[in-house]
């Protein structure tokens, strides 16, 4: 593997600091949906997250790390609080 501490993660997280936007394990799960798309390694994206409070990262490119937010975060954030059915059940 040929990849080092993401650049791009370190501006993401400091945009979403000034903007009050959320906590490092939100802006972690964003930054891997933004950058993953735009030619950066899981590596790089994670070991820059865990430096900016993105949560701890072993190294091991381990998906597993990365814990889903769950259906009551997910409700959270849907109007109404109803979510698709392949998410979970419907209220």
């Amino acid at each position: 593997m040929d990849a080092g501490v993401s650049g791009s993660t370190h501006y993401l997280f400091q945009s979403a600091n000034l903007m009050n936007g959320g906590d490092g394990t939100e802006v972690r799960v964003a930054a891997l949906g933004y950058l993953l798309f735009l030619h950066h390694s899981f590596h790089e994206i994670m070991t820059a997250a865990a430096g900016q409070g993105g949560g701890a990262y072993s190294g091991t490119c381990d998906y597993l790390e990365l814990v889903p937010p769950g259906e009551a975060y997910l409700r959270n954030l849907a109007p109404d609080g109803e979510i698709p059915a392949a998410w979970g059940d419907n209220p």
